[in-house]
């Protein structure tokens, strides 16, 4: 509840559109997750951008890292991890790291 609220009141974490092709796309554990948070995430990550998910519970995304891989970009293929918080303790820990706290 204290996620949703957190996210619903501060999120989301980018401001920018998508900046890829239509030639572009992102996979991750084998589905296409262009145009969501996922993809976003990555290339945040890719443009040394400070990026992290939260996963709930219950969901397909539960690892602590998560390999999202670009296909047809700019530079070819790249597998970017980025950081997935799918735990109370996690999510707390990367909100305390945040300029923004957990409220």
């Amino acid at each position: 509840r204290r996620v949703h609220l957190w996210v619903d009141r501060e999120g989301p974490f980018w401001d920018r559109p998508a900046v890829h092709s239509s030639s572009e796309y992102f996979d991750c554990m084998g589905a296409v997750v262009t145009e969501t948070a996922l993809a976003e995430s990555a290339q945040l990550k890719h443009w040394n951008e400070e990026a992290f998910l939260v996963s709930l519970p219950g969901g397909r995304y539960t690892a602590p890292e998560l390999e999202i891989v670009w296909h047809e970009g700019p530079y070819g293929t790249l597998t970017l991890t980025v950081t997935n918080a799918a735990s109370t303790d996690r999510v707390q820990k990367l909100a305390n790291e945040c300029l923004l706290p957990l409220n």
